[in-house]
């Protein structure tokens, strides 16, 4: 007869259960961090305007008042419980957004000042750039948060 014994397996369990939790943290921790920063830089990216003529025969309500900033402050985060999303996800500005950030062509013909001229970054695909443009710094967030767990794991 063999027998075979198990030291520590309990506490092993334990151990590997507890990191599995500590993993899970960090990753919702580093979802809420990518979505955030991939907001700001589509913020960035994004036209000022609308400007009337931007406006123009995409059905969103051009307000003198209200409109100029309202695309940039259209950009939200949305997160899941394993996923985020980055971009116009409701209200009055998704129809807009869809023209001006897909489907450049005439949309763009008539920039206002706050577009021209300034930084490369404004244009279209605004949100896809975002992302983009800083997929390193995105993987970055989560490779931190992963050797975070490890390092605490392996120090018990």
């Amino acid at each position: 007869m063999v027998k075979v014994e198990v030291v520590g397996l309990n506490e092993l369990k334990r151990d590997l259960n507890a990191f599995g939790k500590d993993v899970d943290r960090g990753t919702g921790r580093s979802l809420t961090e990518a979505g955030r920063f991939v907001e700001a830089e589509a913020k960035k990216r994004c036209p000022i305007g609308p400007t009337k003529s931007l406006a123009a025969g995409t059905g969103y309500h051009y307000d003198p008042k209200k409109s100029p900033g309202t695309l940039r402050g259209s950009i939200t985060m949305l997160k899941g419980g394993d996923y985020v999303d980055v971009g116009v996800l409701q209200g009055p500005a998704m129809r807009y957004a869809d023209v001006i950030h897909n489907r450049r062509g005439t949309a763009w013909k008539n920039l206002g000042p706050g577009n021209q001229g300034g930084t490369a970054r404004i244009g279209e695909k605004f949100i896809d750039r975002a992302y983009d443009d800083n997929a390193q710094t995105v993987t970055d967030f989560f490779n931190r948060s992963a050797d975070k767990s490890v390092d605490r794991f392996n120090k018990g």
